[in-house]
């Protein structure tokens, strides 16, 4: 016999409908935390097998043509990121499944409010039923014993009827018959002021959610919130002056949401003022870095300091590696400190031979090793470029560990 659920229907968990995650959230900052130096391909993988791993509800079998033809990929592609990912510690590979802790937990928390929230449900419809009780087979009226005596002989009445209603038949015939229109004048009908149906006025209560004229409520800032970005755009106005950048003197609505979400990912006003005492050991942020021929002089402003999407990466969160790692260390044009790849060696070590031709071949050293986006030289001790790609070049004969050469 089936179980019955909410609302008298049949259970949700039968077995047959299996539960299922339908939608996910997503905490941005997690996620760029955990993306943090990833290539746009590694990323899209990641995020493209988040989601199988989901609609798998957390596990998913080391079927490699399966999983590609799953991800609208080649099956090498595939092989190759799979196993990126792996050794990035990402995913997880455990007696032929895929998997991510993360996922696999997240999915079990929905499973568990999933069930009880149907048992409670299906507990409350069975107190409301016991409460109500079954009045199916109640006292039912019986009018079987007085339909009898009420019956009509609406045959005898209809007979002495017909005659009136055939009159009256014929009377309404030559009635409609006739004429009754007047003459339609060419004159404009006056206009009417009066409303088919009055508008109705808004309710008006203390409780309500809406604001007293009707609209929508605005969304407003908190107090505590507001003053900490007017603080933080004041500190950056103050460093503006006195190291020569481009000052904000407005705080528009677009600066403002900005400047909330940068502090949100940083980690409030101290860490955007400790970024910001980092800013006068950086060259290129300073402007002390020739331009090249037929370009303007680097001049930083707000947005470029927030940004994270241009060439620069996140520079305040450079700037805060910077502050970290203390005075003397040399700064990269993107704000990265010597040394930045020592957090993640072993995720750097990881990646193949193509990405490290594509990493150069954007950076184009041109006499100059750009240690901030490919860690060391090639020949110094912490150079972490793939050993193929050292070969195919003569990088190390190169550069033999100077961050410049002749």
């Amino acid at each position: 016999m089936t179980d019955i659920g909410h609302n008298n229907g049949p259970s949700l968990d039968d077995g047959n409908n299996p539960v299922r995650v339908r939608i996910i959230r997503i905490h941005i900052n997690d996620w760029v935390a955990s993306t943090r130096g990833f290539s746009l391909e590694q990323e899209g993988f990641f995020w493209r097998i988040h989601l199988l791993l989901y609609d798998r509800m957390g596990m998913l079998t080391d079927d490699d043509a399966y999983n590609a033809r799953a991800l609208s990929c080649d099956i090498r592609t595939y092989r190759r990121l799979k196993a990126q990912l792996i050794s990035l510690g990402k995913l997880q590979l455990e007696d032929g499944q895929i998997s991510h802790p993360r996922i696999v937990r997240e999915i079990e928390q929905f499973v568990a409010e999933y069930r009880r929230r149907s048992v409670a449900a299906k507990a409350r419809e069975d107190r409301r039923r016991d409460e109500i009780g079954d009045t199916s087979g109640e006292d039912q009226p019986d009018f079987g014993s007085t339909s009898a005596g009420l019956q009509v002989d609406v045959a005898t009445i209809s007979a002495g009827l017909r005659p009136e209603l055939i009159t009256l038949e014929a009377k309404l015939v030559n009635e409609n018959n006739e004429c009754t229109a007047t003459t339609v004048t060419t004159d404009p009908p006056e206009p009417s002021c009066a409303r088919a149906f009055p508008k109705p006025k808004p309710i008006e209560r203390e409780d309500s959610p809406l604001p007293p004229n009707g609209g929508r409520r605005s969304k407003r800032v908190p107090v505590e919130r507001a003053t900490e970005i007017v603080e933080a755009l004041a500190a950056y106005n103050t460093a503006a002056e006195t190291l020569g950048f481009a000052k904000a003197d407005k705080l528009t609505k677009a600066r403002a949401l900005r400047l909330r979400a940068r502090l949100d990912e940083i980690g409030g006003l101290e860490a955007f003022r400790q970024a910001l005492s980092a800013l006068p050991r950086n060259r290129f942020l300073m402007g002390k870095i020739p331009p090249r021929a037929g370009q303007e002089p680097f001049r930083l402003d707000l947005e470029r300091l927030l940004s994270t999407g241009s060439g620069m990466g996140d520079v305040l969160a450079s700037l805060m590696d910077a502050a970290g790692a203390g005075e003397g260390v040399p700064l990269g044009p993107n704000g990265r400190a010597w040394a930045w790849w020592r957090a993640d060696e072993a995720k750097i070590r990881s990646l193949d031979a193509d990405y490290w031709r594509r990493a150069i071949a954007e950076a184009r050293p041109n006499g100059v090793w750009p240690w901030w986006l490919l860690t060391a030289p090639p020949g110094h001790p912490e150079c972490l470029v793939h050993p193929v790609v050292l070969d195919e070049m003569g990088l190390v004969a190169i550069y033999q560990g100077r961050i410049s050469h002749g």
